[in-house]
């Protein structure tokens, strides 16, 4: 994309109409309408202090509902109380027959309502429980919209700060590179790679779409061991510089190389060594050699001839003993075509694990090792049927998943001897 894209035109964000966004976003209605939902609950926590009273209630009742009929009878006095005490418990037993079916329905009665507290108290108890989960449950989800609405805006506003530093240095390019008469018009730029021959940010795009600097860096971790021992390393499309990082990190001098004017800017200013060339152009020009060699999501770029030949290029300016690594997106996985392959415009087609291995052996490399790399969570996955009887259709969802959710990605790795 040429520099005055990025000056003016219709992919530009409007850093207005984004903090317009963001107020619109913190008074959205369904934010309001959590809250309030939320704090509907609040009159339910009022009832705790009732629910709490009604508790002891029920235990101080459980205590005197079930009337003693034969309750001990005494007297104070010293000679006549036991003669009263005796005279009074025959009346009773006398009477019992009179007063026993209202005393057996009054302790029914008691027994009953008791039962309707204890019931309506366990009640209150359990609908306190429940407003107390769904609060916590709305609590979550109010933060889980508003952490999402936050990562939004700071991908915005991340968006907007990475294109006003574009813009910065593109308006600086063009002061420097005013062509006259002891200036003419640079010619550094190497030939577009397949992806700047369309009109599309492609440094954005990988920005939005190709996950965090550290996600990726984490992925290529598994690289270090094949690189550890090598000095001078080539990475071939090296975007926005995570495997260069790596070998900083790691002690390894290693060189960058990008077509895109915005990738290599940014890996610049992150102080790794980057050129702006095209790839293929760069490595048939070179008269060194260098002991390792790595390509990541770069050969989905390239028609096949080409591919041959980049990799035919490679093995001619390795020296003996060193490494090519080629990561790619693996299309035996088949949910890479729905979820990422189609979703690159600059993408050509695929290619299948087991030709880029054979391709590299023809070219001459030995030890070819295939990785396979950022494998799908088992959640995401068809689940087995728990039920007997049902091994032949779980060892079909098996191979389902097998061909459906394994692997993203892959790598072939060579050697040349």
């Amino acid at each position: 994309m040429e520099d005055k894209d990025f000056l003016s035109g219709p992919a530009s964000i409007n850093i207005e109409e984004v903090m317009q966004e963001i107020r619109a976003r913190l008074a959205n209605s369904e934010i309001s309408s959590k809250v309030s939902e939320i704090n509907s609950f609040e009159a339910v926590h009022r009832l705790s202090d009732s629910v709490e009273r009604l508790n002891e209630m029920v235990m101080h009742n459980n205590q005197n509902w079930d009337i003693d009929i034969d309750f001990p009878i005494t007297s104070h006095r010293k000679f006549l109380g036991p003669v009263i005490s005796l005279a009074k418990r025959i009346v009773r037993k006398l009477l019992r027959w009179y007063i026993s079916r209202p005393w057996e329905q009054q302790i029914a009665f008691n027994a009953s309502v008791m039962e309707t507290i204890q019931g309506i108290a366990e009640e209150a108890k359990q609908g306190l429980n429940d407003a107390e989960k769904n609060k916590s449950k709305m609590m979550d989800e109010l933060k889980h919209y508003i952490d999402q609405n936050v990562k939004d805006m700071s991908d915005k506003l991340g968006a907007i700060s990475e294109r006003t530093r574009r813009t910065e240095r593109s308006l600086k390019d063009q002061v420097i590179n005013i062509p006259g008469k002891d200036c003419p018009t640079s010619t550094a730029t190497a030939t577009p790679s397949g992806e700047n021959l369309i009109e599309f940010d492609y440094f954005m795009f990988e920005q939005r779409f190709r996950g965090s600097c550290e996600e990726i860096k984490d992925r290529q971790r598994v690289y270090l061991d094949y690189f550890k021992d090598k000095h001078d390393v080539l990475d071939l499309g090296c975007g926005r510089g995570e495997f260069l990082e790596l070998m900083r990190e790691s002690g390894i001098s290693a060189t960058g190389l990008d077509s895109n004017q915005n990738m290599v800017s940014y890996v610049r200013d992150l102080g790794l060594d980057v050129k702006q060339v095209d790839v293929r152009t760069y490595l048939k020009d070179m008269t060194t050699s260098v002991d390792g060699i790595f390509a990541a999501q770069l050969i989905e770029h390239l028609t096949p001839a080409d591919m041959v030949s980049l990799i035919r290029i490679c093995h001619d300016k390795l020296d003996h003993g060193g490494i090519l690594a080629l990561e790619t997106v693996n299309p035996t996985c088949l949910s890479v075509f729905a979820e990422s392959f189609y979703m690159d415009l600059s993408h050509i087609r695929p290619v299948h694990p087991a030709t880029l291995a054979f391709v590299l052996e023809q070219e001459g490399f030995t030890n070819v090792q295939t990785l396979y790399l950022s494998p799908f969570p088992d959640a995401e996955k068809i689940p087995n049927l728990p039920i007997e009887g049902a091994d032949e259709f779980n060892a079909g969802i098996q191979r389902l998943n097998s061909r459906m959710y394994s692997y993203r990605d892959y790598a072939v790795v060579g050697e040349k001897i």
